[in-house]
């Protein structure tokens, strides 16, 4: 049966502590212990004293069972009457249990490490398929708006293109005609060959493919001269 309430993680060799709250207590232990056999405990302070003092140090009890609705205001006046977050009594980071991280800020490591595995998170699709419902229908608010706009102000547009000028677009014009048919260099068949294949594609004595093979030429470029869609 699930416990709803307040506990205690106390290192019996120095008598230091940890005050939490939980609506299932034991599974909460469990979490604990989990991260904390695995050294991954967010809170590196009750780590480091796990890592040298051992498991068997540490008791863990339940202070009071409470209904989840009072739960964060009674774990709150725990921790202001224990003193638990005063580093010399007790392992509690966080000074309000409502807001772990009011007044704080996450140092660079940890901004390091939660970089680091937000990059390696990898969503299933279902997540993704979740994710995507739940974001259909969201506007930005005014403000979100406005703070996007200020970010972008001074920064070319990611598909920024300056339009040749009229000089510019004689010059492309006059080098595209130079490009046409056998004029282009890297043409493979000269007005006396393409004369030649029509004659084949009259005889239909031959396949596309056959032709190709005579004029050493691609299939897709026998087919563009047969159909008219290449100028000699």
């Amino acid at each position: 049966m699930k416990k709803c309430g307040i506990y205690k993680i106390t290192n019996k060799q120095t008598g230091k502590f940890y005050i939490g709250s939980s609506i299932d207590i034991r599974q909460r232990w469990y979490a604990h212990k989990s991260k904390l056999r695995r050294d991954v405990h967010c809170n590196q302070h009750l780590q480091n004293s796990w890592n040298k003092y051992g498991e068997e140090s540490f008791l863990f009890e339940v202070v009071l069972c409470v209904d989840e609705e009072s739960l964060l205001t009674e774990e709150q006046r725990v921790m202001d009457e224990t003193g638990c977050c005063d580093r010399e009594i007790g392992y509690n980071k966080a000074i309000y249990s409502s807001s772990p991280m009011k007044g704080k800020s996450h140092s660079d490591q940890a901004k390091k490490k939660i970089s680091k595995a937000s990059k390696s998170r990898v969503f299933s699709e279902e997540t993704r398929r979740k994710l995507s419902i739940a974001s259909k229908g969201r506007r930005h608010s005014e403000e979100a708006k406005k703070k996007m706009s200020e970010a972008k102000k001074g920064k070319a547009p990611t598909c920024a293109y300056d339009p040749p000028s009229e000089e510019g677009r004689k010059k492309i014009s006059e080098f595209a005609k130079t490009r046409i048919g056998h004029k282009n260099p890297n043409s493979r068949l000269t007005p006396d060959q393409i004369q030649s294949m029509r004659v084949d594609f009259e005889s239909k004595e031959m396949t596309n493919r056959q032709i190709a093979e005579k004029y050493e030429v691609s299939l897709s470029t026998v087919k563009r001269v047969k159909y008219g869609k290449t100028k000699y």
